[in-house]
């Protein structure tokens, strides 16, 4: 049988488990934010407009970035490819083409 003194033990472990998985939680979310904005910053940012010029110009790949095909078909701009299509062609595709992702 648990006495009064060791339950107010579980009580109190239990409360230093529940702080430290919050705080662990709340570390984790601080350090992606972090990371997603120091990777945002190495990606270059491509105008519709350009991308479109490139993409008829034959410059370029435009793909859906979405991995749900029928949202991505949903989505699709004239001339791109879905992102199944794109990973299932990649080793065949033209390695001085640009590829640019869009998402909406």
């Amino acid at each position: 049988m648990i006495d009064n003194q060791n339950k107010g033990m579980w009580h109190v472990l239990a409360i230093v488990i529940i702080i430290s998985v919050f705080l662990t939680v709340q570390l984790s979310i601080v350090a992606c934010k972090k990371a997603d904005s120091k990777n945002t910053e190495k990606v270059p940012r491509v105008s519709a407009e350009k991308a479109r010029e490139s993409n008829i110009s034959g410059n370029s790949l435009l793909v859906c970035a979405y991995d749900n095909e029928d949202k991505c078909n949903t989505l699709r701009l004239d001339g791109a490819m879905t992102l199944q299509e794109f990973e299932t062609t990649l080793p065949t595709l033209p390695k001085e083409k640009e590829i640019i992702f869009y998402c909406t």
